[in-house]
């Protein structure tokens, strides 16, 4: 088994609001997942673990094409997708280094 490592690509393109053509972020607000540390086989299970164990509150922002409604916005599979998720895999190697935080600011 490897160590991955997945965050939000601080590069990753956005999609438009239909509403008021503003871009929307599937890593902005409350209730979101912004990162994940996990165990697999290889880069895409690790995505796919990173998925399946979002908290339902993204479900918005998974929706495909098919199951989104008239106007609202949807990231098909927002952990699998490379735009929007840098995918690490971490080792011992290098420098000693903070390697993840997850700190919310309320």
């Amino acid at each position: 088994m490897k160590v991955f490592c997945l965050y939000p690509n601080p590069d990753r393109d956005l999609k438009q609001s239909p509403h008021d053509g503003s871009l929307v972020d599937p890593f902005s607000g409350y209730d979101v997942q912004k990162g994940a540390v996990v165990r697999a086989e290889n880069e895409q299970d690790a995505r796919t673990l990173a998925e399946s164990n979002t908290n339902g509150d993204e479900q918005f922002w998974m929706k495909s094409p098919e199951e989104a409604e008239d106007g609202e916005i949807f990231y098909d599979g927002v952990w699998t997708n490379e735009n929007l998720v840098n995918c690490e895999e971490l080792t011992g190697e290098g420098e000693e280094d903070v390697l993840m935080t997850d700190f919310y600011h309320g």
